[in-house]
């Protein structure tokens, strides 16, 4: 379906991708109009702020970022656009995906903005 404000819902309003395909410091004004997907990021490195600061702890976070486009299920961060052909599902997880380590929310970010 097209139109029906999958990209706002997922991302926020335009100004808000514009800005973080441009990288940088982010407003609380822009941040305000986050969708899931950066509301999703922010709460997790409060998180893992928090417990690292307060129980010493530590975190070793991947991502995979994925698209189902007209029933078929797309990798959008392997560099190599053939091999989303053997994605498979296994119950409720993805094999053979591309997993890439994340150590800030401007990673996830940049990874974003590439997919």
């Amino acid at each position: 379906m097209s139109g029906t404000g999958k990209t706002y819902s997922m991302l926020g309003p335009e100004t808000v991708v514009e800005v973080i395909k441009q990288g940088g410091e982010i407003s609380e004004e822009v941040q305000s109009q986050y969708g899931i997907i950066p509301r999703a990021i922010r709460d997790i490195f409060e998180f893992m702020n928090y417990a690292i600061e307060k129980e010493g702890a530590s975190f070793e976070l991947m991502m995979n970022y994925f698209e189902i486009y007209k029933e078929s299920l797309n990798d959008l961060l392997q560099p190599n656009k053939d091999s989303s052909a053997n994605l498979k599902m296994m119950g409720s997880k993805v094999v053979n995906s591309y997993k890439v380590m994340i150590d800030s929310p401007e990673t996830i970010f940049d990874h974003i903005k590439r997919g």
